[in-house]
């Protein structure tokens, strides 16, 4: 308590007995902020840390791009188990949707992507793709219609992006998922419904 007392003194120049309410609140403002700046850093340390420790695992593992990782709670809440983040495919609406099921309904991009870890590209006619909204520009249909026009997350009529790319392109289009392997659509489609005629 002695002790106790010796710092206080040295921070105000007075005893903790003598400090008035105004300067015992002005004192404890001053601890808790020094208090979260020392967090603050600590986290900034450590989490620099975990950062490097992912791309020193990205280069081990031979990928050629860095991915979302996630670090979730196991059930001890001991440990993290690290897993791939998916990415969202697709634009983002004001309808919510209902989550997807892998293992059932129609076989959609974002089934696969929740399947395989994450998308990070596409790939048609010798280019790359960010969004799949973008290799739906670019293809065309029988016609040479731009399939953009009857693509409902482009022009909000027709057939979703997935659709057409599922039904009328799966040979033409390649998926490159966020571990850097790469699987034409036809293929991915045929995959899942293997996995889920042995499940």
């Amino acid at each position: 308590m002695a002790e106790q007392t010796n710092i206080v003194e040295n921070l105000t120049g007075k005893p903790m007995e003598e400090l008035t309410e105004t300067e015992l609140a002005s004192l404890s403002e001053t601890i808790e902020t020094r208090r979260k700046s020392l967090r603050e850093a600590l986290e900034k340390e450590q989490f620099g840390t975990l950062a490097k420790t992912a791309k020193d695992m990205a280069t081990a593992l031979g990928w050629e791009r860095l991915v979302k990782i996630t670090l979730t709670p196991n059930a001890t809440n001991e440990e993290y188990e690290v897993g791939l983040a998916t990415v969202t495919v697709g634009v983002k609406s004001p309808v919510k949707r209902a989550t997807p099921d892998t293992n059932g309904g129609k076989i959609t991009i974002n089934k696969i992507a929740e399947a395989k870890g994450g998308i990070a590209r596409f790939k048609a006619k010798d280019k790359e793709y960010a969004k799949i909204q973008d290799v739906v520009k670019a293809l065309k249909q029988p016609d040479g219609t731009p399939e953009a026009d009857r693509c409902w997350d482009i022009s909000k009529k027709g057939i979703s992006a997935s659709d057409i790319v599922t039904k009328y392109h799966a040979t033409e289009v390649t998926l490159v998922y966020t571990n850097g392997n790469e699987q034409l659509v036809k293929e991915a489609v045929e995959e899942v419904k293997s996995a889920r005629a042995v499940a």
